[in-house]
C-alpha cells in the first residue's frame, strides 16, 4: 500500500561535508527536508521507491537496480568519506518487472552497487529517522512525459497492491538556468496536483530549462493517478543556481 509520497532536491551542494562554506544559504530547503524526514518517518515504511537518475539510463527503457548492497557514494562530488549501505526489496523489484513485461512496459535490470548523488542526497534526508528500510532505485529514460506518466500508473498497481507499507519520492533540481518561468510553472502544477497541465508542457520550455527533475515528477505523477492528494509545498528556492523544491503529497 502507499503511504507517502514526495519530491525532493538531489543536489550534493545540501550536504555539509561538500558544501561547508554557503550551506546556509539553502537553510530553507534543510528546514523543509527535516519536516519531510519527520514526515516519512510518521508514516513508517517498509520500503522507499526512489525515482532519480542513475549511471545506467536507458534511450527506451527505465532501469530497475537490483545490486546489493547498495553502497551510497559521494565520491564524484568530492566527499570520500561518506558511507552508507542499503538494501533492495528484491520481491517488489521482481514483481514489478514481470508486470510491466506483461504490460509492454519497457524495463531493464542494472546492477549499480555505488548509488550515485542524484539517489543517496535524497536518501540521506529522507532516511535520517528510518532504519532497516529496503529502498527501489528506479531510473527515467529518454522516453517522453507520457511514457513516465505510464510507468508510474504501472508502477502504482504494484504499489496499491502490496501487502507492505511503500514510500514513493521522486528527486531532482528544478531549473538550471535564470529565467523562472520553468520552475514558476512546475511549482504551481505541482501544487494543483495537475498531471495534465504537467504532460503539456512546453518541450522547448522544458529542454530550456535544463531541469533533472520532469521526467521523475511524471512518474510520480502516474503513481498518484486517481489517488486523493494534497499537495504541500514546504519550500522553494534557488541558492546555488539550481531551483530546489521540497513537496509532500498528503495521502
Amino acid at each position: 500500500m502507499l503511504v507517502f509520497a514526495g519530491f525532493i532536491p538531489h543536489s550534493p551542494l545540501l550536504m555539509e561535508s561538500v558544501n561547508t562554506k554557503r550551506l546556509h544559504e539553502a537553510d530553507k530547503t534543510l528546514s523543509a527536508l527535516d519536516a519531510f524526514a519527520d514526515e516519512l518517518f510518521t508514516a513508517r515504511p517498509d520500503t522507499i521507491v526512489i525515482l532519480a537518475e542513475s549511471p545506467t539510463m536507458y534511450e527506451d527503457a527505465f532501469s530497475l537496480n537490483v545490486a546489493d548492497p547498495f553502497t551510497a557514494d559521494l565520491s564524484a562530488v568530492g566527499d570520500l568519506g561518506y558511507h552508507k549501505t542499503y538494501h533492495p526489496d528484491f520481491g517488489f523489484i521482481d514483481s514489478l518487472q514481470r508486470f510491466a513485461r506483461q504490460n509492454n512496459v519497457p524495463v531493464s535490470l542494472s546492477t549499480d552497487e555505488h548509488l550515485p548523488f542524484q539517489t543517496t542526497v535524497p536518501l540521506h534526508f529522507a532516511t535520517r529517522h528510518l532504519k532497516d528500510v529496503r529502498v527501489v532505485p528506479i531510473a527515467p529514460c529518454s522516453l517522453d512525459g507520457k511514457a513516465h506518466f505510464a510507468f508510474g500508473n504501472t508502477l502504482k498497481h504494484l504499489v496499491m497492491d502490496s501487502n507492505k507499507r511503500i514510500a514513493v519520492i521522486a528527486s531532482g533540481d528544478m531549473s538550471h538556468v535564470e529565467d523562472a518561468v520553468f520552475d514558476e510553472r512546475l511549482l504551481t502544477i505541482l501544487r494543483e496536483h495537475n498531471a495534465s497541465g504537467l504532460l503539456q508542457l512546453d518541450p522547448d520550455l522544458i529542454a530550456g530549462a535544463i531541469d533533472t527533475s520532469y521526467r521523475q515528477i511524471a512518474m510520480l505523477f502516474g503513481v498518484l493517478d486517481g489517488v486523493g492528494t494534497t499537495a504541500e509545498v514546504l519550500s522553494y528556492e534557488k541558492p546555488f543556481g539550481a531551483g530546489f523544491a521540497v513537496v509532500n503529497f498528503i495521502l
